[in-house]
Order: structure tokens, then sequence, then C-alpha cells
């Protein structure tokens, strides 16, 4: 009887994978599957009301994230698409249960918030295969054989790439950036658009190395899965007239550097232009370079986008409702099991280093961060935090302007600070810390009148912050409102540096400044 039960089992099951394995039916079913999760999965970073169906990122409430990102939830989906495809006698039925799951939840759930002051509406709970979560890790490994990489100076390329291919797409020239997007990225790179005159608001919310391949010694190659989560505005030219729409876009950038590169110095990676001489784009004829005379398409000299795919494409509008919970708060943190090592490392090369003055430094900025935010007056945090960071968040501070709301932070105490992680590479060290804080918490309009929240009710939250400095600094951690270089009172400019000196103090070069921030649910170490 049992075995009969199987086989009438295993016919069905094989009746289920035929249908649902053909092409449009899969497609369907992934789609719908992207659609179901996509509000929940994204809806992590910072960012503001366009991400993910409208998060706000303001203050504590799981804000600010905009140096990070990506996710676990978003591995597992990953996972589970690449399961369907590749794999379809797993896939499929997984694909079949999460779309149940999520649909259960959706119900369980009402009607979803379209601005929410708090976290995620969802918390996966299985297990993200390790070789998905630590992509940022295993790329660290190339270091081996490039002493000079630096995941830091890697990611703020990302960054720049990423925007400037963007407003490349806008003004159609993105053919000027043939040296670092392949034909094939560059035709896939978002949908045609009638009309476009122009792309402006680039916001990276959330961007993750999902995956790395080749960094062994020996490889003839290094391949790198990169995930970005953005917002930008599309200007379109209707009837002799200029249309504006915001857009939330999720895309899978894979990219790739033959054998024998070596990274270029940081303040010539981080920027975009001839990546044999450094020269501006402008100087590129074709293919060839006028300053340096080289052929530079051929991804021979810096890393190259060989391939984009598209994964979320969604217009999105500010609205406001209700809080939700905050969620992975009493998650245990996650600590890197080499973490004593790393700090000891760190505490030989720098005798003046001590976790005390460390934790200072983290209260000093998360205080700052809070009273900036609160007030709407990003340019307060300009000494504190990291060039991509500031701007990701400075869009959303003048969107809170014209809508006319405040995201307001009171009473903000740092409750805990907890070491999670500990990278050093020969450019910078970066310290990844677990804040556990408390805060009132609520979204307002100009005339005080309460949207979301509670003016009374404190909230108790926990997020990963990461902070970098210059491998070769050797000072204690300033906590004082003053500029790290010449001890002068603390005013920065909009470019990062002192206007008593003229250092730029926000490279990390002079003291720990705040480069990312991930939620519990998202950090994978």
């Amino acid at each position: 009887m049992r075995e009969h039960v199987k086989k009438v089992a295993a016919r069905i099951g094989r009746a289920l994978i035929g249908c649902l394995s053909r092409p449009s039916v899969l497609t369907l079913l992934v789609f719908a599957i992207v659609l179901l999760v996509s509000a929940e999965v994204w809806a992590r970073v910072g960012g503001g009301s366009s991400f993910s169906g409208g998060r706000s990122s303001g203050g504590s409430s799981r804000g600010f994230s905009g140096g990070g990102g990506g996710g676990g939830d978003a591995d597992l989906l990953f996972f589970v698409i690449w399961l369907c495809f590749k794999h379809p006698v797993i896939g499929i039925p997984l694909a079949i249960v999460v779309g149940v799951v999520v649909i259960a939840k959706r119900v369980g759930a009402g009607k979803q918030a379209e601005w929410q002051t708090g976290a995620a509406t969802s918390e996966w709970t299985t297990p993200i295969p390790g070789t998905l979560r630590n992509g940022r890790r295993q790329l660290a490994s190339l270091r081996v054989t490039d002493p000079d990489f630096s995941i830091v100076t890697f990611e703020d390329f990302l960054y720049a790439l990423y925007a400037k291919a963007h407003e490349a797409r806008g003004t159609k020239q993105l053919e000027q950036l043939a040296p670092y997007l392949s034909p094939a990225a560059r035709l896939n790179f978002q949908p045609y658009v009638p009309g476009l005159v122009g792309v402006k608001g680039v916001i990276v919310g959330g961007m993750r190395i999902v995956a790395a391949r080749g960094v062994a010694p020996g490889a003839q190659s290094t391949g790198v899965s990169v995930v970005f989560e953005t917002n930008f505005t599309e200007v379109r030219r209707l009837y002799e007239k200029d249309v504006e729409s915001t857009w939330y876009s999720v895309e899978r950038w894979e990219l790739s550097r033959p054998k024998g590169v070596k990274s270029r110095p940081p303040e010539r990676a981080r920027k975009i232009g001839c990546p044999s001489c450094g020269a501006a784009l402008t100087a590129i004829q074709g293919s060839v370079c006028s300053f340096c005379g080289n052929t530079v398409d051929t991804g021979e000299f810096d890393w190259k986008v060989d391939a984009i795919h598209q994964l979320v494409r969604e217009e999105r509008k500010a609205l406001f409702s209700s809080t939700v919970e905050e969620q992975g708060t009493n998650l245990p943190t996650i600590v890197d099991l080499d973490l004593s090592e790393r700090l000891a490392k760190l505490a030989e090369r720098d005798p003046e280093f001590s976790l005390s003055d460390f934790s200072s430094r983290v209260e000093l900025v998360f205080k700052e961060l809070q009273s900036a935010w609160s007030e709407r007056d990003w340019g307060r945090v300009r000494p504190f935090v990291s060039d991509s960071l500031f701007e990701t968040q400075s869009y959303w501070i003048e969107s809170f302007k014209k809508q006319g709301i405040r995201n307001v932070i009171e009473n903000p105490v740092v409750n805990a600070v907890q070491p999670a992680s500990v990278l050093s590479d020969a450019h910078f060290d970066a310290i990844t810390v677990r804040v556990i804080a408390r805060c009132i918490d609520y979204v307002a309009s100009e005339e005080g009148r309460l949207l979301s929240g509670s003016k009374t009710r404190a909230r108790r939250f926990t997020e990963y912050w990461t902070f970098i400095r210059g491998a070769k600094r050797k000072d204690p951690a300033g906590f004082e409102l003053k500029c790290p270089n010449c001890g002068a009172p603390l005013k920065v400019n909009q470019a990062g540096h002192c206007e008593y000196c003229q250092a730029k103090v926000t490279t990390g070069e002079f003291d720990w400044v705040l480069s990312r921030i991930e939620q519990d649910e998202a950090y994978g170490g």
C-alpha cells in the first residue's frame, strides 16, 4: 500500500512539475513570487517612501540604511528563482510553498502600510546558504593576489558607476561608459522609455555583494554578482512638457575582471574616467582614450559589467499609514569567529585604539545623526559619514521638506555597542558593531499632526553599523566636536573639507566615519 501511495504521489509531482516547467507558466510563477515578496523582501533599507512600497528611512526606525543594503530575504528569493531554472524538481515545489506562505501572510496582515516608520513586515526563518550570504567576505580574499584591493573602495566605485550609468542613460550617452559596461549590459540596462530626456535623483538605497567567483590564486578571471536596490526619477518630454516619475528598481549586475588586473589607488578607483590613465570620460573617443592612447573597452584595466538583470521595476509614490513592530531586535548578535583575533591585530598596529573610545565615537555619531535627521539638517552630519551615505540620505531630507513632513526622533539613547566584525586591508580598517538603542520615533506634518509612530512610546531597536578609518591612522577615536586634523571647532563644507585646514575628513583618513547601516534581518556577517 505504501509503495502504491509513493507511486501515485510521484506521478502527481511529475505532472505538476511538467506543467509548471513550461517556460510561460514558470515565468508567470516566478514573476508572481517577485511581486508578492518584493514589498517585504526589499523593504529594509534607507531611501524613504519610494523603497519597497514606502519605508521611512528616518532615524533609528530602521533608518539611514543607505550605505549597506540587501538582505537575507532577498538572497532567499534569488536562491528560489535560481533553483526553479537550474533544479526545477526542487525549485518549483519550493516556489509554490513560498508563494502560499506569502499569500497567507498577506491575507492575515491585512492592508499593507504605504509608509512605515517601523521595521519590515516579515522575517524569513529559513537559513540562507553561506555562499549567498557571504559574498562580501569571499571577495575580500582577493587581497591574496591583489594586496591593494579594498572592499570599501570597490563599493564606492560601484555606487559611482551605478549613478553615472543612469545619468548617461537619461542623456543617451551610455556609449561613453563602454570601458565599464559591455554592449550586452548597455542593451539590457532598463527598458526603453519613450521621450526620456533625463534621469536624476539616483539613490542607491541598498547594495549587496551576493557572490564572488574566481578569487583563488590561479583563477583566469574574477566574477562578482551585485544586487542594487534603488530609486531614481525619470524625466520624459510629453507634448512639449516635462513629466517626472519616480521608480523603484532592483537590478543584479554581473561584473568581472581578468587575471592580472590590479586595483587602482582609492583616489582613482572612486572616479569613473579612463580606466587606464584616469582621464575624464570625455577624453575617450570611441574605444580609445585620446590622452593615453590605449583601447579601454576591453576590460583589461578595471572591473567591467558583463550583464544586467532587471528584477523589479515599479513606480513609487510616497503615502502614509500605520506603524509596524521592529523585527530581529531579539536575535542574537552575529559575531565573526575571528573577531577577537582581528581586534588584537588592530590594537597591535595601533596601540592607541580602545573599544571604549571607539564606542564613545559611535554614540557621538549616533546622536548627531538622530538630531540632524529629526531637524532635517543633514549637513550637520557631514563630518561623521562617508560621501555615499551622506549623498544617499540627503535626497530624502529634501523629499521630506518638499512633502511637508518630519521624521521626529526624540530622547535617543544607546544602550549597548557590541563588536561584530573587523576587516582590514592596505587602505582601510572597518569595524562593524551592533548598536542597541531606543528612542521616541514618529512621522508628523509641518503642523504637528501625527502621521505614524508614537509621541509617547519609546521604541527599542538594533542595527549593524560599519565604521571605516585609514589603515595608517594611529590615534584614539575622537568623541568631541572638533576637526580630527587641526583641532578647530568642527565646521565642514558639503565637499567634506574642514573650513579651517581644508583637510577632507569624510574619507576616514583622520578618524572613524560611518559608511554602512544594515538591519538585523539583513546582516549576514
